[in-house]
């Protein structure tokens, strides 16, 4: 029985080799720019790598990971917000979709806030709810502040971790991340949820 292979394998490795070139700084925040907007592969897996090598340079290296990312992150909203404008009404029509776009649109009048910081802090691609935020209109101060302070607070915690720990951080955070992250997510929509009560 032949064994698929995952296809972004490849696309993973080269990542990390970035990581071992004279311009892993400036791969590094084009990766941050890139996956906000398309790229599969986050950008912590290249900020890990580097930090080893750079611990002392970690606020800085977060720093700069963080505005690549909300600056990738608002071209993607930008992208969806004017794709929208130009071709969503048809697009919904030929669907027969507007019914559904709408109470998804309400949903996420509500809760976009949450999704924004979900997508910014968690491994939910980023990249769905810049481009979710722009589709439905999310104000643009309000997509902005969330996402700094998910993509910041992510990559200030992986890069701080690193500086404090070094090598050992990789192994904790790669096993830890995910499900720490969604079980925050988890306890922050319980707190939303017995407020609004």
């Amino acid at each position: 029985m032949r064994v698929l292979r995952n296809p972004l394998r490849p696309l993973y490795h080269w990542t990390l080799r970035q990581a071992e070139r004279p311009a892993a700084e400036y791969w590094l925040y084009f990766i941050a720019f890139i996956e906000s907007i398309f790229f599969p592969i986050p950008p912590d897996l290249l900020l890990m790598p580097i930090l080893l090598s750079r611990p002392a340079n970690w606020r800085r290296l977060a720093g700069l990971t963080t505005l690549f990312s909300l600056l990738g992150g608002l071209s993607g909203y930008l992208l969806a917000y004017f794709l929208f404008e130009a071709y969503g009404d048809a697009a919904l029509a030929w669907l027969h979709a507007e019914a559904v776009f709408a109470r998804f649109n309400s949903w996420y009048d509500a809760y976009g806030g949450l999704a924004v910081f979900a997508g910014g802090l968690s491994p939910i691609p980023y990249k769905v709810v810049a481009l979710a935020s722009g589709t439905f209109g999310m104000n643009l101060l309000l997509f902005l502040g969330i996402s700094l302070l998910a993509r910041g607070a992510r990559f200030f915690l992986v890069a701080a971790i690193f500086a404090r720990y070094g090598a050992p951080a990789k192994v904790w955070i790669e096993r830890w991340f995910n499900p720490l992250s969604l079980l925050a997510i988890v306890l922050l929509a319980l707190l939303i949820f017995l407020i609004a009560q």
